[in-house]
């Protein structure tokens, strides 16, 4: 039924947001919406911390890892990063959690915790951990400690800032979800 004014008449029954971007997301070539972005970032996120964990604490404690590097200041290094790492990897696992939860219950809070903490542990990663591969031939450890927390940390922070502007315009709700769920692949 097409109203005799002209105007358009909405399909569902969400209400109706003043939304600029409309569905500008979809001609950015954005494969989903900002709560499901945020949601499978720091779900991979936290599989990779886990994991990165797991393997440090294995490569840590196996019986002969000092002689097998012999050299005395890598080692030093190692001993010296160990348990500072394990600890803002273990604060990364928490607010990926409730990151994760905030963005089910559209509450902006653990995601603006999330965006404090991406800066946290960039810095961190650059400051402690990249000296490490900055100082060896291996490539493979360079991309590891120095690229990839930027390249990451920016993608993350890309669905935590959208997430976070779209739950405070009204865009992003409870409400209005069923009209803003995208997905290229997974709905």
């Amino acid at each position: 039924m097409k109203p005799l004014d002209g105007t358009k008449i909405m399909v569902d029954d969400t209400p109706l947001i003043n939304n600029e971007l409309g569905n500008t997301r979809r001609g950015m070539g954005i494969c989903c919406d900002s709560k499901r972005g945020l949601i499978i970032t720091n779900t991979i996120s936290l599989v990779l911390t886990t994991i990165s964990m797991i393997g440090f604490a294995v490569a840590y404690s196996h019986p002969n890892w000092e002689e097998e590097v012999m050299d005395q200041e890598v080692i030093d290094r190692i001993n010296g990063s160990y348990v500072p790492s394990m600890i803002i990897n273990g604060i990364a696992l928490a607010v990926n959690l409730l990151v994760i939860v905030g963005a089910h219950t559209y509450n902006i809070y653990p995601a603006v915790l999330g965006i404090v903490y991406i800066f946290v542990h960039v810095i961190y990663t650059l400051a402690i951990e990249a000296p490490l591969a900055r100082d060896t031939d291996r490539k493979d450890l360079q991309v590891l400690y120095i690229t990839w927390p930027i390249v990451w940390g920016a993608i993350m922070l890309f669905w935590h800032i959208l997430f976070v502007w779209e739950v405070k315009r009204g865009v992003m709700s409870r409400e209005t979800y069923d009209r803003e769920k995208y997905s290229c692949c997974c709905v």
